[in-house]
């Protein structure tokens, strides 16, 4: 019977924990957490690995942004309404490479970026 209490017990605060951890962002009434995805076009080279190393150096930079950085770099509009501190990338960001034939009729390969990120939008700001 003790060990039924104390894993119900430990169920419980391994629940209620969770709540408070799966969103790190504050919320009111007035304010919206907004989460976003999008994906930047990096390089356009003839080689797949140097679009895939200037896709990665725009990810690390990206990832080393500060949050007013980030706003403009990933041109997230709103206005006033963003609460520019709150700018942050997840950590499921990613690179791919593509390819493509020219009008010329080369081979061309362009970096892509994938970023996921959230910021808070306050309407309280207008």
């Amino acid at each position: 019977m003790k060990l039924f209490k104390t894993t119900v017990t430990a169920l419980a605060l391994s629940i209620v924990s969770l709540a408070a951890t799966a969103e790190p962002l504050k919320n009111s009434a007035n304010e919206t957490v907004r989460n976003q995805s999008k994906v930047i076009e990096v390089l356009v080279s003839s080689s797949r690995q140097a679009a895939y190393q200037g896709a990665l150096s725009k990810l690390d930079a990206l990832t080393k942004s500060a949050p007013e950085s980030l706003t403009s770099a990933l041109h997230v509009g709103g206005g006033n309404d963003i609460d520019q501190n709150s700018l942050h990338l997840k950590e499921d960001n990613f690179v791919t490479v593509t390819e493509r034939i020219g009008q010329d009729g080369n081979v061309q390969y362009v970096g892509l970026v994938h970023v996921n990120y959230h910021y808070i939008e306050d309407k309280s700001r207008n």
